[in-house]
């Protein structure tokens, strides 16, 4: 485990908001996120969306009710008023189901859906672009230096996910973060590497069209970020020529959970 390598002044991603920020409200930026005492603003979304949601009765949430849109350019999440009633579900459903009306119509290149999304209370039906990107393959770096799949089986029997990852290569290293009450905290981050093969939905049998790419699965000993509850598992993409230590690097240096 390396645990020395990470000069801490190259790791602690500082943000400094002007003037109009802060009359907005503003908290913290979190990857490329803007979040407000009022919501949040994604300024890299763009299509178009309008959606109600309701949240469970957690305290991890600020608000129970939020108002989610986009128009051509930009992402807003606006906290509605703690006021609203509260969510009442029927013994059926789980009390922690989130509740959405409204429809989602965006492309983004590796989304896992690509289209619009109608939305009504817990029932959402989808309309899928011809032209998005699909995910035909997905598979694991393994200990002996091969490529497996992941078992279609891996989520829903424990036995089976344990031995897979338990034969995944992994690495571990100390990660870093920044809070605002305790400073710098760290953890260690094991690290996993999987590759995702995407092709457009229309030419999905034509290898010609395909897109590799290379990610790290990073799982936190405990969890990581400054929003309550943390973050226990997160991933970041493998540029070319970089190693996943490199690329956890790179992640603190840019990302703050």
């Amino acid at each position: 485990m390396n645990s020395n390598t990470i000069p801490f002044e190259q790791v602690i991603l500082r943000y400094h908001p002007n003037w109009f920020l802060k009359l907005l409200g503003f908290r913290y930026l979190d990857d490329g996120t803007y979040r407000f005492k009022w919501g949040s603003f994604d300024p890299q979304a763009w299509g178009l969306k309008f959606n109600i949601v309701q949240f469970s009765a957690d305290e991890e949430y600020d608000c129970l009710w939020n108002l989610s849109f986009i128009f051509i350019i930009g992402h807003f999440w606006i906290n509605l008023p703690k006021w609203l009633p509260n969510q009442t579900f029927g013994d059926d459903i789980d009390q922690n189901t989130i509740r959405t009306w409204g429809f989602d119509c965006r492309w983004r290149r590796y989304a896992v859906v690509n289209g619009i999304v109608f939305d009504w209370d817990t029932k959402s039906r989808s309309v899928i672009f011809p032209w998005s990107v699909v995910r035909v393959r997905e598979q694991y770096l393994m200990k002996d230096g091969s490529w497996a799949d992941v078992p279609e089986d891996c989520f829903r029997n424990p036995e089976i996910g344990k031995a897979f990852r338990d034969g995944q290569a992994c690495e571990q290293h100390t990660y870093h973060w920044v809070t605002p009450r305790w400073g710098i905290r760290e953890t260690i981050a094991t690290l996993r590497v999987n590759e995702v093969e995407y092709r457009p939905k229309c030419f999905s049998r034509l290898s010609i069209f395909r897109d590799v790419r290379r990610y790290i699965d990073i799982s936190f000993a405990k969890p990581v970020g400054v929003v309550k509850g943390g973050v226990l598992q997160t991933f970041c993409e493998l540029k070319l020529g970089e190693t996943p230590a490199e690329a956890l690097t790179r992640f603190m240096k840019t990302t703050n959970l």
